[in-house]
């Protein structure tokens, strides 16, 4: 069956003529092929129109004057005409279609009407100097074929107020005639991939990156446009993979790419034989293995004995590397009801129900599942140190980040940053490829029954981390090492006015931290109180401190963090600190 028999040219309800399938049509099936009867450059005027209309036949003069005009009353007959109907394209001066502002009339392709969810993808080849129109998904006998609209990602009342203005018309494509709620939706879908797509040349780290990317490509599915703009983010998994040195998954992104390539413009079209070749040879790249780092894909989500899921580490990850960031499924206050929790739950998507309730529900029978899954997953949004007093108002539950299990010698760090509204997991120490990454679940400064019984109520597990495969005497060492941090915390901050004692067990916390295997996730706040107490009274030890503490943070909650930041800010000029100077100069100790 012919081009000419895939499609009809017929009257459509509400909208004048249209193009419909004359038959089912399948996924990169080339529905139309044509050539421009006329085309303009930038300015259209009538005089303009008028101008290139003169060298046409009768029957494509004709032709033109046979299409719809939209804007009858509001612009002179031939300008309304070439707004209603013209398509971009190239020109024999621009044999890509590349200038902007170049535009044609065509005898059928002017026909197609526009959809904010198309079947339909436009694109001008260059080697046959015509517009291709290919099906971007199957099409049944008797649907309207539809072109991508103006602004295709922008939100609903956005695109509407641009097809009043520009083309005269509302649009009610099913992606736009339906209720509030359901566009509102689309909207957030719509908005989050613009944002990922914008950010995405910003990402550092690739494994990141990929989660991002991962994270667009499913929006895209939901909103029924992933052919139309999946490219984008295929060729950002392919970037970021080579950047990585990982040929395999480099090839994989590169494999969908051409896949998509294919579906749009054509198996022989250069961009398909492009990323053809890298399917081939995904390190024909200048940028493979190029990342300043090797990051690589940091874990994987896997099973682990006796847990469920956990995250392990597919590399070896240095002390202070990101690991994760990532924004919430759901944010609430830590203490809220069922009906809360649901009605949150409500504004997901069905895929971001579907993560929330694959998590782990500690309290089966005793609470509400929602709420249930809430109690066990959520993780804190601001700062939060029991042991400390800190209490964080919020919680939060994660699609991953809600996945890593606890430690009593946590191997990572959770901090929240406010300004992005995501949640930061950073290396405490270097991690070796195939240790689990871990977190703390709660305060750490607390015997080994008293941190049991905690877990085994709030998350219904019995610890059985490092710490607790201690016996006998090592077993009660620990014990005492930590219920020694607790005391020290308290009889710290109550040093302010004899900083040489409040050094003095600020040094003797950093000795017992070591010893439990707790300095790199707990030292940072103690070498703030050292600094506090060496400002104020003396200057050469309270920029150490200040450095040290500089240096934990940065681990610990990223170089960016307020703490780092802050931190250094005093370690370049300790008299900044409030407490500068209060007290009679005297020489302190520094840090070991």
């Amino acid at each position: 069956m012919g081009i000419s028999e895939v499609f009809l040219v017929q009257d459509i309800e509400g909208k004048g003529k249209g193009i419909v399938a004359a038959r089912p049509v399948t996924p990169g099936e080339l529905i139309l092929q044509e050539a421009p009867l006329m085309t303009l450059r930038n300015t259209v005027s009538p005089e303009a129109v008028a101008a290139a209309l003169a060298p046409l036949t009768r029957s494509e003069q004709l032709c033109f004057f046979s299409l719809a005009n939209i804007w009858k009353g509001r612009q002179h007959p031939l300008v309304g005409l070439w707004l209603t109907n013209a398509l971009p394209c190239g020109t024999a001066d621009d044999p890509d279609g590349e200038e902007e502002g170049v535009e044609g009339i065509f005898p059928v392709a002017s026909r197609f009407n526009t959809s904010c969810r198309p079947n339909v993808y436009p694109w001008w080849n260059p080697l046959v100097q015509k517009l291709s129109f290919r099906a971007v998904r199957d099409v049944d006998e008797g649907e309207e074929l539809c072109i991508p609209s103006l602004e295709l990602l922008a939100p609903h009342q956005t695109r509407q107020m641009i097809y009043r203005d520009h083309l005269n018309f509302e649009c009610r494509c099913e992606a736009c005639d339906v209720a509030d709620y359901e566009w509102l939706e689309r909207d957030r879908r719509r908005s989050e991939i613009v944002r990922i797509r914008r950010e995405a040349h910003d990402y550092v780290d690739p494994s990141f990156a990929l989660r991002k990317i991962r994270r667009a490509i499913e929006l895209l599915k939901e909103e029924g446009i992933l052919e139309l703009y999946g490219n984008i983010f295929y060729m950002h998994g392919y970037r970021f993979c080579a950047l990585a040195g990982d040929a395999e998954s480099a090839r994989a992104w590169a494999q969908k790419a051409w896949e998509v390539e294919c579906i749009t413009k054509g198996p022989e079209s250069e961009s398909a034989c492009h990323w053809l070749a890298l399917v081939d040879h995904p390190e024909n790249s200048e940028h493979f293995g190029r990342s300043p780092r090797k990051y690589g894909l940091t874990f994987k989500l896997q099973d682990v004995p006796g847990k469920g899921k956990g995250l392990i580490a597919t590399r070896t990850i240095a002390q202070g590397e990101l690991i994760l960031t990532e924004p919430p499924l759901l944010q609430q206050d830590r203490q809220s009801s069922n009906a809360i929790i649901v009605h949150a739950l409500g504004q997901l998507s069905e895929a971001q129900q579907r993560e929330y309730f694959s998590l782990a529900n500690a309290h089966r029978g005793a609470l509400p599942p929602p709420l249930g899954i809430f109690k066990t997953n959520a993780l804190p949004c601001g700062d939060h140190d029991p042991g400390r007093g800190v209490h964080a108002e919020s919680g939060a539950v994660f699609a991953l980040g809600s996945r890593f299990n606890s430690s009593c010698t946590p191997n990572v760090n959770n901090c929240w940053d406010d300004g992005r509204g995501e949640i930061t997991f950073w290396a405490a120490r270097d991690i070796v490829a195939g240790e689990e990454l871990l977190i703390a679940y709660g305060g750490l400064c607390e015997d080994k029954e008293t941190r049991r019984a905690r877990l085994r109520t709030a998350f219904g597990f019995d610890c059985a981390c490092d710490a607790y495969s201690l016996e006998g005497d090592a077993s009660k060492r620990s014990d005492d090492r930590r219920v020694e941090l607790a005391q020290l915390y308290d009889e710290i901050g109550r040093c302010g006015s004899s900083p040489a004692a409040g050094v003095q067990k600020v040094n003797r916390v950093l000795k017992l931290l070591k010893e439990e295997g707790l300095f790199d996730v707990l030292a940072p706040p103690y070498y703030y109180d050292a600094f506090q107490f060496c400002a104020s009274s003396d200057l050469k030890n309270a920029k150490a401190w200040a450095q040290k503490a500089c240096d934990g943070y940065s681990a610990v909650r990223g170089p960016q963090s307020e703490s780092a930041k802050r931190m250094r800010r005093y370690a370049k000029n300790p008299r900044a600190h409030p407490v500068y100077g209060l007290l009679r100069r005297q020489t302190l100790s520094g840090p070991d």
